[in-house]
This record gives C-alpha cells, structure tokens and sequence, in this order.
C-alpha cells in the first residue's frame, strides 16, 4: 500500500522521529462495526451547541446511516504540535512560536496530552506524548536548514491513535517544503487514512505558500488553515464562510491561531455510527448534515475515509 511505503522511506531517510507503526495500515475506524467522525458545526463564526443525533445526517458512499451517538466535550484530546524550524523562520517568528505553544499547553485540560515534533531537514520529537499538566518550559533547536514537510506531516499522522481520545496535529510553517523525500500525493495518501485531525498554521505572504495542498489536507482530515501575513499583522481565516482580518500585536502573532485551532476541534462533535448496507473495505465518501431549521449552518468534517 501506498501509505506503507511511505513510511518506511521515511524510516529509510534517517531521520530522528520513526512513526512505530510504519508496518501497519491506519484505516479510520473505532472498532470492526463502528465508525467515529468528528463534525464541526458553526453559525455566524459561533461553534453550535445542544445539538443531538436527530438534528445530523449522515452519509456513507450515499447511504443514509443511523446515528447512534453524539457527544461534545466529553473525550480527551491529544494534541501534536508539528513546529517548522528551517532557516527561513526568524527570532521574531520563533518567539512567537514558543509564546503560543505555551498558550496551548495552557489551555489543555487535565486530561489532555501534548507533544511536539520540529522539523527542518530533519523530523524531530522533542516532548513525547504525556500530560499537558506534567509539561514543563518547551524549547526547540535554533532555526536552520531546509524544510521536510510533507515528511513531517506523514511521520505525524502514521501512529494508530487509542481509542476514546481524539487526535489533532497543529502545524506550523513560514513556506514551502524544500527537501522531503514524500511528494503531496503521498502525504494526502496517508492523511485520507488517518483518524487525525490537521489545523495548519501559515505564516507568510500567502501566493507563496501552498495555499491548494493546506486546503486538500484540511479537507481530508476535518481541519482548517490559517495564513498569518507578517505585514500587515492579522490573520486571515481561509474556511468557507469564514473570512475575516484581525490585528494582533507582535508578541501575541501566533496565539490567536494556535488557540483557535484547539478550540475548533475542542467544540466539535463526535458521531458515531454502525455501517449499514455498504462495504467496508474501499474509500467511502462522507456527506454530512445539520437538519435542525431555524439557522444557516457551515459543516465542516473529514470528505472521507479508507475501511478495511
């Protein structure tokens, strides 16, 4: 399989983070007969609550499922923080970076984990998955060299996340990849396979960053982008419905994105399902609804997943 193979390049290239399951295919599912998904559900820029399981629908390869459970808030996050560290970023940008990864491990709960993962050429783990609460100060090496990318990324997502947590990786990045030996069909590859969520954000001038691969990864995983250009500075908010600049100060660059990103997956729901009436194995597209009246509603999920 394609995913296969592309870990173990990975592990091939000698890099420092090995994902331990790179034997193993992920495919997006609870257990044999159940299906989760995570959906997030927003009027006027606002996250919706109250909503229940007649309120959604959902379909599988068009097949109308029968939801069997809806929950919001209720299962522990892990939360990746995938950091790009290559010789373009500067002091400025790395303070910024360390000032919101601080705000993040702030703003985790209890029963929350972290970790963070940097890369320039290389793909490296500094914090493991533990406790936010047992985190200490979080640094990272000084930027230099060039960008793996689409490396990083694919290494991320590779590890079969447990069950009854929910998985998010929030990366970070001022450019292009330069140097990864993964192209971006084989990252979307391993992302379509992954019960992980992806929240990118982008700092730059937008028309030179990979505006159309953020916007195919996100879409695959159920997450969002957001560019920060450097002058003016403000964040521009790249969703359907969803477009808006706010002015922030220096310091606090990257805080605002960092903590939106957390929020969003925090506050969506998560839908579970048994498949009904369609096969398993293959990639199954997925449509999904709010029929409750009375609002206009943006949806926004993971286009899909591969069964097996």
């Amino acid at each position: 399989m394609m995913m296969t193979r592309a870990l173990v390049a990975v592990g091939i290239a000698g890099w420092t983070l090995v994902a331990s399951a790179a034997s193993q295919q992920t495919v997006f599912r609870g257990t044999v007969d159940s299906v989760e998904l995570d959906v997030a559900v927003m009027s006027r820029n606002k996250a919706v609550a109250g909503l229940t399981a007649q309120d959604f629908e959902l379909l599988d390869n068009n097949v109308r499922q029968t939801i069997l459970e809806v929950s919001r808030e209720t299962q522990p996050v892990d939360v990746t923080l995938l950091i790009d560290i290559s010789g373009s970023v500067t002091d400025r940008l790395l303070s910024a970076i360390l000032r919101a990864v601080e705000r993040v491990k702030k703003d985790l709960r209890k029963d929350d984990r972290l970790s963070l993962v940097s890369f320039n050429q290389r793909v490296r783990e500094h914090l493991a998955l533990k406790p936010a609460e047992s985190v200490g100060k979080i640094t990272v090496d000084r930027p230099a060299g060039m960008t793996a990318m689409y490396d990083a990324i694919a290494v991320s997502l590779a590890t079969p996340p447990p069950q009854q947590r929910r998985q998010m990786v929030l990366l970070f990045t001022d450019g292009i990849d330069t140097m990864s030996f993964l192209d971006e069909p084989a990252v979307l590859d391993v992302a379509g396979r992954s019960r992980t969520a992806v929240f990118v954000v982008a700092a730059g001038i937008e028309a030179r960053l990979p505006s159309a691969f953020f916007a195919k990864l996100t879409e695959a995983t159920g997450g969002i982008v957001q560019v920060v250009p450097f002058l003016p500075v403000n964040i521009v908010v790249i969703q359907p419905g969803m477009l808006g600049n706010v002015t922030t100060a220096d310091a606090d660059l990257l805080d605002r994105p960092f903590l939106r990103a957390l929020e969003e997956f925090r506050t969506s729901y998560v839908l579970r399902y048994t498949l009904l009436a369609v096969k398993r194995a293959g990639w199954h597209d997925l449509v999904v609804r709010v029929t409750r009246p009375g609002t206009n509603y943006t949806v926004r999920a993971r286009r899909g997943y591969i069964g097996g």
